[in-house]
């Protein structure tokens, strides 16, 4: 038996490693996934504007004209759309710091969203190393393994 609605908050890292990694990396099978698993991407206001400010820059580094630069951008603002939002801005609980303190807005969005996931590539920012927190620290991978084997079930 699968578990119903996910919320999942995502690092920027997964987002390019689906947008602009090799065809059937395990973040694009991931997002892939959401739909089948119920499952639904949360955004705050400070990782909307730094995943749109990276797809950007990468857009730009990798040449994209500017038709496939709105196309990549258009795709994220569908998936906002449909996300939950969330306001970190006020809020009064105290959270695990992470080593990296730019990825700091994914764990306060967890936080804030009461996620059931994190889902990063990011090894050395300490988000994956996170204990005794209320949602699970993952992979791409490892989302899509787990739900595949609950599916499975």
């Amino acid at each position: 038996m699968r578990r119903m609605g996910d919320k999942i908050v995502a690092d920027t890292c997964v987002f390019i490693e689906s947008i602009f990694g090799a065809e059937g990396n395990d973040s694009e099978i991931f997002f892939a996934s959401l739909e089948h698993n119920d499952a639904r991407l949360v955004f705050s206001r400070e990782i909307i504007g730094e995943l749109m400010y990276i797809l950007k820059k990468k857009c730009n580094d990798f040449s994209l004209s500017e038709e496939e630069t709105k196309e990549v951008l258009d795709n994220i603002t569908a998936m906002f759309q449909l996300g939950k939002s969330v306001n970190t801005k006020f809020m009064r609980v105290k959270v695990p710091r992470v080593k990296d303190p730019e990825d700091q807005m994914f764990v306060i969005a967890a936080y804030a969203a009461d996620a059931s996931h994190l889902v990063t590539l990011d090894k050395k920012s300490g988000m994956l190393d996170l204990k005794h927190v209320p949602f699970i620290c993952c992979t791409p991978g490892e989302y899509t393994n787990n739900n595949d084997e609950q599916i499975i079930s």
